[in-house]
């Protein structure tokens, strides 16, 4: 990748693509001064529908092993600000947590393993 961004974005993206620690600093190092990086990550894995997800693919009768499906690559939002810090003075970081309320109706199981049986 070339050089000379004034911005590069993404947009539940970055999640994907592993080792943030080398990714980040490589990619301030392609913006021109004042260039701006500008990326949104869900960072949802701790959320409790991936948690029950992954109690229930632990569980040998699915044969899945060790599989770890909440994990997403994102780190913390203070790994974050040590590797941005690394790169400049200059940057943001906030994490928004969204609220749902789901209404539970009596044809939904309580626990996704029911609903695998």
């Amino acid at each position: 990748m070339e050089s000379g961004y004034d911005m590069l974005f993404s947009n539940a993206c970055f999640q994907w693509i592993p080792d943030h620690t080398l990714l980040l600093p490589r990619l301030m190092g392609k913006l021109n001064e004042g260039g701006v990086l500008a990326v949104q990550m869900p960072m949802n894995g701790d959320e409790p529908l991936f948690r029950i997800i992954d109690e229930t693919a632990s569980n040998p009768q699915w044969g899945l092993g060790n599989t770890c499906f909440a994990f997403n690559g994102t780190l913390t939002p203070d790994e974050y600000y040590d590797i941005l810090s690394g790169c400049s003075s200059n940057f943001q970081i906030w994490e928004t947590v969204y609220c749902r309320k789901v209404i539970r109706k009596s044809c939904f199981p309580l626990r996704l393993e029911e609903a695998c049986r």
